[in-house]
């Protein structure tokens, strides 16, 4: 730790980060009732943050929400949420996608997203898979929020021996990791399917005994939206590699021509950098998988993380 700079609405510590030494702000915010207070508490921020390489975290109470939807059988105050949504581009801060818990604030029947995290683009950017979840509330009316970052396996990932079997390795690394992934995801799509459809249930039971308010009414909308689009996609991504084909058609080969010694010669030949690319960046990106469970449409999206593993095998 640094520095640390007190603030009556929030708490500024910087310092670095242990392993890479790469330099990162926190900010901790309880921002106040009174939208005059808030306009002071934005500006000090402003003043207070700068878009350079380091990491910024800016969590904690805002207090204000930043559009309608964050809201349900709450006050919904436009001109307060449209000031912290300029607050907010301003300095370019960004959010990652919330799991767990649609509101972070629960009062009675009073609901609202007031809590948040936000971090710098170089944050966004370097950690692009890091889990954003709220926890359950317990006995707060606050939901504890996580925010946690994933360390990139295939930049960590140093392996000794042949080329071929570093090669191997290193897939099989990456491989590891985006089964881990891909579980994580399934179990969030189904945490956020579940949430869907018990916020149309809840709703589908009101509507018996009253009307709808107008909040209601949107949220019911938009959970209907996402529930279809959820499911569009899921039977997408199932109907992807399935065919009707029954059984494939085979080809039979008369009078094949064979190479004469010279162009024979050649095959046996090292090949050159470019060769190897050029290769490799010819073949359909969608082709089966190898043993490895890679296609070529990975392999030319991370050449520059696997080139010279490849290139080195022909030695």
């Amino acid at each position: 730790m640094s520095s640390v700079v007190k603030h009556r609405y929030f708490l500024c510590i910087r310092g670095k980060l242990k392993d890479s030494g790469k330099e990162i702000t926190v900010i901790n915010v309880y921002a106040p009732q009174k939208l005059v207070d808030k306009r002071i508490l934005w500006a000090d921020l402003e003043r207070l943050i700068v878009n350079d390489d380091s990491y910024w975290i800016v969590g904690g109470d805002f207090n204000c929400v930043r559009d309608r939807g964050e809201r349900r059988n709450s006050k919904f105050i436009a001109s307060v949420s449209s000031e912290f949504y300029e607050f907010i581009d301003k300095v370019r801060l960004h959010e990652f996608n919330l799991h767990g818990r649609k509101f972070t604030f629960v009062s009675g029947n009073k609901c609202s997203r007031i809590d948040r995290i936000l971090v710098s683009w170089r944050f966004l950017n370097d950690w692009t898979n890091a889990e954003y979840r709220a926890l359950a509330r317990e006995k707060s009316d606050h939901s504890p929020l996580v925010l946690k970052a994933v360390t990139n396996v295939v930049k960590e990932f140093d392996g000794t021996g042949p080329p071929d079997l570093i090669l191997m390795n290193k897939f099989w690394k990456v491989r590891q990791a985006l089964v881990e992934w891909r579980k994580k995801v399934v179990a969030d799509d189904n945490e956020l399917e579940a949430n869907l459809k018990q916020d149309l249930l809840e709703l589908d039971a009101m509507i018996e005994d009253r009307d709808l308010t107008e909040v209601e009414q949107w949220v019911h909308v938009e959970a209907t939206k996402k529930l279809k689009v959820l499911e569009e996609v899921l039977g997408f991504l199932k109907n992807l590699f399935t065919e009707d084909l029954g059984a494939r058609p085979s080809l039979d080969c008369y009078g094949i021509k064979q190479l004469d010694d010279e162009d024979a010669e050649a095959l046996v030949k090292s090949f050159s950098e470019e060769e190897i690319k050029m290769a490799v960046f010819e073949c359909g990106s969608d082709k089966a998988l190898g043993p490895d469970g890679f296609n070529f449409r990975f392999v030319k999206r991370f050449w520059s993380l696997c080139n010279n593993r490849l290139i080195s095998i022909r030695f």
